[in-house]
């Protein structure tokens, strides 16, 4: 899409049916709601057009990751529903891949 978001409040509707909602700078950083025409979304900080920073992503499976990001992956602390909303995992994750459990 050509019409990205420039510094402010903005929504963007892509011709394949994404939709971004949300604050943000262009392309940089923003923080809001991205949405998939397959339902999946993501609510949280991008940079760079790549999650990064916190946010829930809501899977096709309607699993949903709630966490820390960094390019993309799931990366730091985080948690994993299934679609009833039952804790599946909660730990630490390192580029998507879930290591640990978060133990403290």
């Amino acid at each position: 899409a050509d019409n990205i978001l420039e510094l402010g409040r903005g929504k963007v509707t892509y011709a394949d049916g994404q939709l971004m909602m949300g604050n943000g700078h262009k392309s940089i950083s923003w923080l809001g709601v991205y949405t998939w025409p397959d339902r999946t979304s993501y609510d949280g900080s991008y940079q760079y057009g790549l999650k990064h920073g916190f946010g829930k992503y809501v899977y096709p499976s309607k699993n949903i990751y709630q966490g820390e990001w960094i390019k993309g992956l799931q990366h730091g602390r985080g948690s994993l529903f299934n679609q009833r909303g039952d804790l599946v995992k909660k730990g630490i994750w390192n580029q998507g891949k879930f290591l640990t459990t978060d133990e403290i």
